[in-house]
């Protein structure tokens, strides 16, 4: 027998996630957790725990230092480029690099 070790306790506010991970959940009520690291992020099928690395975009190596999610994309930033994932269909859909003088876009 499969003892549970975990208890799920729901999500305890909807609010922006001040680190680098968020779970995306899409219109069907799929999730996705996503970690963003170094120049990549992490995303993880919580359903059958297949795990997938993808790049960030123009090989921005950087350190992510804010996420969220929003309608199921994940939404990060590092250095001066502003990245909107889709974990659904592992890749980013929009990127753009913010030109206003500072090193991160903020």
């Amino acid at each position: 027998m499969h003892e549970n070790l975990f208890t799920d306790y729901g999500i305890p506010v909807s609010a922006e996630e001040e680190r680098t991970a968020a779970i995306c959940m899409n219109s069907e009520g799929d999730y996705r957790f996503v970690i963003a690291a170094k120049g990549f992020v992490i995303i993880v099928n919580l359903e059958n725990d297949d795990v997938k690395q993808v790049f960030f975009p123009e090989n921005n190596d950087e350190y992510p230092y804010a996420s969220f999610s929003s309608n199921g994309l994940f939404y990060t930033g590092a250095a001066n480029m502003f990245m909107v994932l889709d974990p659904f269909k592992e890749q980013f859909i929009h990127y753009s690099v913010i030109e206003n003088g500072e090193e991160i876009v903020g």
